[in-house]
């Protein structure tokens, strides 16, 4: 979605982006004040969305290891936020498992037992992507259009908080709303279970 689509969505639920069909002047009243805080209001609405509701999963292959001591060190990505549970993945001969054999090294780097073998992937949790303070018009934010319009009215709550209570609760309570119907869609991981008492061979009850 682009910035200036963007802008006028936050300015228009605020009723401040035109006036008798004729656009609002940034020298009018606060408007101003409102452009220049609109992008970083995004950003904060941005992080409580997907670090808190609709988290955004990202499948990263492990390479270009280092060695450190018995372990294999792998560096995340920079938008790495946390580790899907279930999320360190291994491909050996053809076989493809998840694996708890690994160790989270600070935020940015995950520890591999050296004597593991196989290809591995992180599956993981991403930052979501930030406005620049002073965007232009057609920079594109790259996010789901659910989530980018749940921002906006954050946003435009947050520009009226000391103005007008009334608005500021109404845009809120909307953003809460839009906020409890965001998410991960409903799916099913069918897996196969080690037969650890010997079911199969005929010793169960």
């Amino acid at each position: 979605m682009r910035y200036v689509d963007i802008r006028r969505e936050v300015l228009g639920h605020i009723n401040q982006y035109s006036i008798a069909g004729t656009q609002v002047a940034s020298s009018y009243n606060n408007q101003a004040d409102y452009l220049s805080r609109i992008p970083q209001l995004i950003n904060e609405g941005l992080v409580n969305i997907m670090t808190l509701v609709k988290k955004e999963p990202v499948v990263y292959p492990l390479t270009d290891g280092e060695r450190v001591g018995d372990f294999v060190r792998y560096t995340l990505p920079e938008d790495f936020f946390s580790l899907r549970t279930g999320g360190f993945c291994r491909v050996d001969g053809g076989h493809f498992e998840r694996c708890n054999d690994y160790k989270l090294q600070g935020k940015r780097f995950l520890l591999v037992p050296a004597s593991l073998t196989g290809s591995f992937t992180a599956e993981y949790y991403r930052w979501p992507h930030q406005l620049p303070l002073s965007p232009a018009d057609d920079f594109e934010l790259e996010e789901d259009l659910d989530v980018i319009q749940t921002a906006t009215y954050y946003a435009a709550a947050q520009l009226v908080m000391f103005e007008n209570e009334f608005a500021y609760a109404s845009l809120y309570n909307d953003y809460e709303s839009r906020l409890s119907r965001l998410g991960p869609g409903v799916t099913m991981e069918a897996s196969s279970t080690d037969d650890v008492y010997g079911f199969s061979a005929g010793w169960g009850v």
